[in-house]
């Protein structure tokens, strides 16, 4: 058990070291790794953001902070390609993400980190969709194989009969 005063000095003391200010490193000379230029991003027909610029160099960490609904996920979803731009253009790591295949795509991900707020679950997709997208997107299965998969996982786990269900319709206490 950690003494509640000395986890609190740890943390005053840290907070007391200087930190670099975001103008005070130069990551003019390292890659851009995401660059977006004029993106407009929505889910069918609805725009959500536009006129999105961004750029991000190897080596930046950065963190997207904003209320509910202001677009942080979907900025994650541009970015990972979960969605692709209504209009401008998204650059992973110098290609242009608006036309590569799903397998250079795939590639291109394995160099990501991307940790979302609420899980890794996808809430645009149902149930089945969720457990298919890994398979879908890294391995050589067809679908045959992929619906055999899916539905013998969630059949495993108590799920079989919420594979329609979008995610917000499945509840921890169903399995």
């Amino acid at each position: 058990m950690s003494n509640p005063s000395s986890d609190s000095s740890s943390i005053d003391a840290t907070l007391a070291q200087p930190s670099l200010q975001a103008d005070q490193v130069d990551f003019s000379n390292s890659e851009k790794v995401v660059e977006f230029e004029d993106v407009s991003l929505g889910y069918g027909s609805r725009i959500v953001l536009s006129g999105v610029n961004l750029s991000i160099h190897q080596g930046q960490l950065i963190a997207l902070i904003g209320g509910s609904g202001s677009g942080k996920s979907t900025i994650l979803r541009g970015v990972t390609g979960q969605i692709r731009p209504k209009t401008g253009v998204v650059k992973l790591f110098s290609q242009v993400s608006n036309v590569i295949s799903t397998k250079e795509l795939s590639e291109l991900r394995k160099k990501m980190g991307v940790l979302f707020q609420q899980g890794a679950l996808f809430t645009d997709l149902n149930t089945f969709e969720n457990v298919a997208y890994p398979l879908r997107e890294l391995t050589q299965m067809d679908e045959a194989q992929i619906v055999d998969r899916v539905l013998e996982k969630l059949s495993a786990v108590g799920l079989k009969a919420a594979a329609h269900l979008n995610i917000s319709e499945v509840s921890g206490g169903m399995a």
